[in-house]
């Protein structure tokens, strides 16, 4: 069985400031190295790289090639660029006897020019992973783009098998269910490296927020309420995003908010390894909090120092016991910290053991690509 990955993520080695989720741009090399766990080398990989639209962009994205990796040159203009993307990818089935084809979130092109496909090789199969689906709720968003998001959202059904985030997906834009399998998602290689830092006590007293500076990762909420409870550790902020300019406002009234802006992952792992409190907290502002997942939950859980956050949608169950959830408008913060520190002394290594094990054993990409082709063999 030959494979193929189709994404929307960064050439390696670069730290592309233009990706539109560093979460994704981490997790989709982890799925496609799944992928390679059970097909070796019968393996290739296709991307878009992610680039602002023009003119806030560049208005050409030149084509890379690395080893088994293409990344496709496009002409950035919205819908445009999928579209020749999607063709691009299709003369390169056309061209390469491919059985399985996995896409990260798809937009409507693809998943119709891989069902096309589909219909004249009867062998091949196409895999849709949806981590999120963005339907705006801007109503002075133009109509062609609604539409075309819309589009996107029910092409999806044209895909052999369906990997959606949750069950409100499926229920909302009436996916057809016996092709679905819910998977929240995985470690991606930050997780798995942060792993690896296992003494507990090398922790420090300050928090980090590592993320896009929107108001649905809970940032403004975060800073507020550190204020507010006179939080006396140090804050570290990483990100960029709308909320910039409130974050650098905040940092000058408050000297225990400290911003850090955009940063290599490298240096944003010295100090998640060391900090006390990592934050994970998202909430349906400006998005759909049922319809995506932050993936940044899995870092969170396998670093050493204490994972905080709020009740979000579908939350993993299997975690709930070894996360310190705070309210919704973080007004227990304060206390939530307190009980952490007490904690250290006590249970914490213990919880800390299962927790990544547990992380491990459940959500690893290498087991949903197991599961993957064991159905599509069992239809073929």
């Amino acid at each position: 069985m030959k494979g193929l990955f189709i994404g929307n993520f960064s050439p390696p080695g670069s730290e592309n400031k233009s990706a539109f989720s560093a979460a994704g741009n981490n997790v989709q090399p982890e799925i496609y190295r799944g992928l390679e766990k059970f097909l070796g080398n019968k393996i290739n990989v296709l991307s878009m790289e992610p680039e602002e639209k023009w003119p806030s962009g560049k208005i050409t994205v030149k084509s890379q090639s690395f080893s088994n990796q293409n990344f496709f040159g496009y002409l950035n203009i919205p819908i445009l660029r999928d579209l020749i993307f999607s063709i691009k990818c299709f003369i390169y089935l056309k061209k390469t006897k491919i059985n399985i084809c996995v896409a990260y979130n798809p937009k409507f092109f693809l998943s119709l020019f891989l069902y096309l496909h589909s219909k004249v090789n009867r062998d091949f199969s196409s895999v849709a992973i949806i981590q999120d689906v963005l339907i705006s709720s801007n109503s002075n968003k133009n109509f062609i783009f609604l539409i075309y998001e819309r589009l996107a959202i029910k092409a999806l059904s044209l895909n052999s098998l369906i990997i959606p985030v949750s069950k409100e997906i499926i229920d909302d834009f009436s996916l057809n269910i016996k092709k679905c399998l819910i998977f929240e998602g995985g470690l991606s290689e930050k997780s798995e490296e942060l792993l690896s830092y296992k003494n507990f006590k090398n922790l420090q007293p300050y928090g980090l927020f590592a993320g896009m500076l929107e108001k649905y990762n809970g940032i403004d909420k975060l800073v507020s309420a550190w204020i507010e409870h006179k939080i006396n550790y140090p804050l570290y902020i990483f990100g960029k995003g709308s909320l910039e300019e409130y974050i650098k406002t905040c940092e000058t009234l408050n000297p225990n908010i400290i911003f850090k802006g955009f940063a290599p992952q490298k240096e944003i792992m010295e100090f998640q390894s060391r900090s006390m409190w990592n934050f994970c907290l998202r909430y349906s502002e400006e998005i759909h909090a049922n319809y995506c997942f932050p993936s940044k939950l899995f870092e969170i859980v396998a670093s050493p120092g204490c994972p905080v956050v709020n009740e979000f949608p579908n939350l993993p169950v299997l975690l709930r016991d070894y996360l310190y959830i705070v309210n919704e408008d973080l007004s227990d913060l304060n206390k939530i910290i307190d009980n952490s520190l007490t904690e250290l002394n006590g249970k914490y290594k213990s919880n800390l053991e299962i927790r990544r094990k547990i992380l491990i054993s459940e959500f690893s990409w290498q087991s949903l690509m197991k599961r993957i082709l064991k159905i599509i063999k069992n239809k073929g």
